[in-house]
């Protein structure tokens, strides 16, 4: 399956709230009142043995043993529909659901790269999470735009074992509880002279190395409510890092 898309953003400082800034070479700061972006994406699907359900002129992904792959690359030529930026990107995106004799394995494995010089809204940044709800897609630990990169590999990966050592306890096994094993790493660089056209926020920064944080969750209780438990393992002495937190996820599942 393949897909080509569209897309046009443009950003405007705001003063007081959104400030775009470029540093000169004589080390005076420059407004930079705004810039705009355009760029065809070419994504490619591919998922062996899959089923599908079609609805509403829609098809649906039902489920597959296999890998689910997604590969696309994002171009942008500058003057071209006004876009000010030459850039490319590729990206990768394996998602699978592996049934075990304990429960069922889901785990997310993604690798992006970007080539040319762009601002630093349009890296690839590492997607935080600062509320109270759990996020799969988001790194639980960390703040929103707190690293950014221009070529990263991450991998989510949660392991649910469907009650097998809650079953074990005699009283808790009457709450049909269920545990989850929760991991979520990421490896990633950036360099900083593909996004010199502006300052980058004072709170962002490349991570150029590693990070993880590691969980666990129980999920099913009162058949409906799901809490989460995860540890920062990196990068624990940047001051006001979120070591420890919590996340919350209604769903029902009568």
């Amino acid at each position: 399956m393949s897909e080509i898309s569209g897309n046009f953003k443009q950003y405007k400082t705001v003063p007081g709230l959104v400030d775009f800034t470029t540093t000169l070479s004589d080390g005076t700061k420059k407004v930079v009142d705004g810039f705009r972006m355009v760029n065809p994406t070419i994504e490619l699907q591919f998922t062996p043995g899959a089923k599908y359900l079609y609805a509403d002129g829609k098809r649906i992904l039902i489920r597959s043993k296999l890998p689910r792959i997604v590969l696309d690359y994002t171009v942008s030529k500058k003057g071209f529909l006004g876009s000010d930026f030459n850039y490319q990107s590729i990206g990768l995106n394996i998602t699978q659901r592996i049934p075990s004799p304990i429960g069922w394995t889901r785990y997310t494995l993604s690798a992006s790269k970007l080539f040319g010089e762009i601002p630093y809204p349009l890296l690839f940044i590492h997607q935080g999470n600062e509320n109270f709800l759990k996020d799969n897609k988001r790194f639980s630990n960390m703040k929103e735009g707190e690293y950014a990169a221009d070529q990263e590999v991450t991998l989510m990966f949660e392991h649910h074992f469907g009650g097998f050592f809650f079953n074990k306890i005699p009283l808790v096994k009457k709450l049909k509880l269920r545990e989850i094993f929760l991991c979520k790493m990421a490896y990633s660089s950036l360099d900083k002279s593909k996004s010199s056209f502006l300052d980058m926020p004072p709170y962002m920064t490349g991570l150029n190395g590693f990070y993880a944080e590691l969980g666990f969750g129980i999920e099913n209780i009162f058949k409906m409510l799901e809490i989460q438990f995860s540890w920062r393992m990196t990068q624990r002495e940047i001051p006001d890092a979120n070591k420890f937190v919590i996340k919350f996820w209604v769903l029902p599942s009568f």
